[in-house]
């Protein structure tokens, strides 16, 4: 295990990973494991557990021994950005990135490479490969696209090419938030908030993420195709998005839809 030495000290802690968990034990066991087992030493690693019940602070109270670890009770506001931006204001590294319970870091190298290659370019984001597991293919193909053209960064309103939180590490010192009134393109706006501010996205080749699909996922519960629409709005009206960025993107909405219909088989009739 590498420790790399700031200007605070050989042990101040260059990247905080802040894990938002809830209730899935598994899940959540699988994360914070990958995280610990990260070549870099110099981690602050930072659980904050939304849990309605009681249950997971011992499932995982081996790993919640390790003394790079603080754990502490989420927001329980309902609202999961609530509970990401509350591990983010708790950040005491350099870099921040957030790892979700349904994420794990496979690489164990990846934020030493990270830690390294961000040292040469302050004040820059770095976002690295991801495998999803059950959209792999489709998600493949939009982030294969997205690095051989270098799209601007409102195109992941429409498409997330970037992928999850978890393949994005970027500066604390940014004191960047979720948007709390978001939930089907809560991660893309805040990508896109970043982008702005740290220049295009540093690219690491390798895969190092993969994200799990499972039934229990916020967006499974969302009519996605109206959340889009109406959070498109709300981005536009807060002038995140100019009138033609907003147009276009919700005409790509509607030739998506239309193509969604008319691949779908007609119904049969009863004879």
């Amino acid at each position: 295990m590498t420790t790399m030495g700031t200007p605070d000290g050989p042990t101040s802690p260059l990247i905080s990973c802040i894990l938002p968990l809830y209730e899935d034990a598994g899940l959540a066991r699988g994360a914070l494991a990958s995280v610990l087992g990260q070549t870099l030493g110099a981690l602050d690693v930072i659980v904050v557990d939304d849990s309605q019940t009681a249950d997971l602070k011992p499932a995982l109270a081996d790993l919640l021994e390790d003394p790079r670890v603080r754990y502490l009770a989420g927001a329980r506001t309902g609202n999961p950005a609530d509970n990401w931006n509350l591990g983010l204001s708790l950040a005491r590294g350099r870099w921040s990135v957030l790892v979700h319970h349904d994420e794990t870091l496979d690489d164990t190298g990846f934020l030493e490479r990270a830690a390294r290659r961000l040292e040469r370019a302050p004040g820059r984001a770095l976002l690295t490969g991801t495998g999803v597991q059950g959209r792999a293919s489709r998600f493949a193909a939009v982030a294969a696209i997205a690095r051989r053209v270098r799209l601007p960064a409102w195109t992941l309103c429409l498409a997330n090419w970037a992928g999850p939180t978890a393949a994005l590490v970027f500066p604390t010192a940014a004191e960047l938030r979720f948007d709390p009134r978001l939930a089907w393109i809560v991660d893309v706006d805040f990508y896109v908030r970043l982008w702005r501010r740290t220049g295009p996205f540093l690219r690491d080749d390798a895969v190092a993420v993969v994200s799990l699909a499972h039934p229990h996922q916020i967006t499974a519960r969302l009519d996605t195709a109206a959340a889009h629409r109406r959070e498109l709005a709300l981005l536009w009206r807060d002038g995140r998005l100019t009138a033609w960025q907003a147009a276009f993107l919700r005409a790509a909405l509607d030739l998506k839809r239309l193509a969604g219909a008319l691949g779908r088989p007609s119904p049969t009739r009863a004879g």
